[in-house]
C-alpha cells in the first residue's frame, strides 16, 4: 500500500516535457468504452454553441452571458458541495 503513494508522490516531483503532458490531456477527453453516447452529445451540443456564437453579430456579447451563466452554475454547485462536506465534517 505504501508503494502506490510513493510512487505517487515520485511522479509529482518529476517534471515532465510540455509536449506530453498535452498528449496525456488530450487521451482523457477521448471516448472509452461506456462513454461513446456522452461523447457524441457533448460534440453536438459544443457544435451547436460554436456554430451560434460564430455567426452571431454580438459574438462578444453572447460569449460573455454564456460565460456568466456558466460561473453562476459554477458557484452554485461548489457551495452545494461546500456545505455538504461542512455538515459531514460536523458529524
Amino acid at each position: 500500500m505504501k508503494d502506490i503513494y510513493f510512487t505517487t508522490v515520485n511522479e509529482f516531483k518529476k517534471t515532465q516535457p510540455a509536449q506530453k503532458l498535452i498528449i496525456e490531456a488530450l487521451k482523457e477527453i477521448l471516448p472509452i468504452k461506456g462513454n461513446y453516447t456522452a461523447f457524441v452529445i457533448s460534440l453536438v451540443v459544443a457544435f451547436v454553441f460554436a456554430i451560434m456564437v460564430g455567426h452571431s453579430a454580438n459574438t462578444v456579447k453572447l460569449l460573455s452571458d454564456i460565460t456568466k451563466i456558466l460561473m453562476d452554475i459554477e458557484l452554485a454547485v461548489f457551495a452545494c458541495l461546500f456545505a455538504v462536506y461542512s455538515i459531514l465534517l460536523a458529524f
